[in-house]
């Protein structure tokens, strides 16, 4: 009776340590689109991040940078469905635009990063 009630204290003990016993932090990929466009005079750039765990896409921060600037222009936080959308008055710099999503730590796991192909403001 002994050997049952230390097998289930070992059991109970395991199931609430996961990640200090083999497990550690999941690392799952992050995959984020950009379109640009102008209406109007206003430049519209939009997208998604995708990824294999739907909670790596919902909520997630993205970031606008332009060509050679360090600090990121506007961002925004996608919505349940990973979709942004950033619009800014058409006085910007036509220039090379790209997104950047930041890795985002979630409990035992950590939703990775990603960063656009640079694009010219269509």
């Amino acid at each position: 009776m002994n050997l049952t009630r230390a097998g289930m204290a070992l059991a109970a003990l395991l199931a609430f340590t996961p990640v200090a016993i083999g497990g550690g932090t999941k690392k799952v990929p992050s995959t984020i689109t950009y379109q640009n466009s102008v209406d109007n005079g206003t430049f519209i750039h939009q997208g998604e991040v995708k990824s294999e765990l739907r909670r790596c896409e919902r909520d997630r921060r993205v970031d606008l940078y332009g060509e050679g600037f360090d600090e990121p222009f506007e961002s925004d936080r996608t919505n349940d469905e990973g979709r942004y959308r950033i619009v800014m008055p058409g006085d910007g710099i036509p220039q090379d635009y790209y997104t950047r999503v930041r890795p985002l730590h979630k409990g035992s796991i950590t939703c990775k990063g990603d960063e656009s192909k640079h694009k010219p403001l269509d």
